[in-house]
């Protein structure tokens, strides 16, 4: 989903993977273009623990 900027649309995308990936760890990460790193990081879903 890069350059997506409707929030609407990434809400929508973390509830399919979430659908997809019951048991796993889904983390969000957003990158910064310019600087080409990461300017947020952060888990959405805690998944199953081994």
């Amino acid at each position: 989903m890069f350059g997506e900027t409707s929030v609407d649309n990434v809400l929508k995308e973390i509830e399919a993977c979430k659908a997809a990936h019951q048991e796993n760890h889904i983390r969000l990460l957003g990158v910064d273009k310019f600087a080409q790193c990461a300017g947020a990081a952060m888990l959405i879903h805690r998944g199953k623990t081994i």
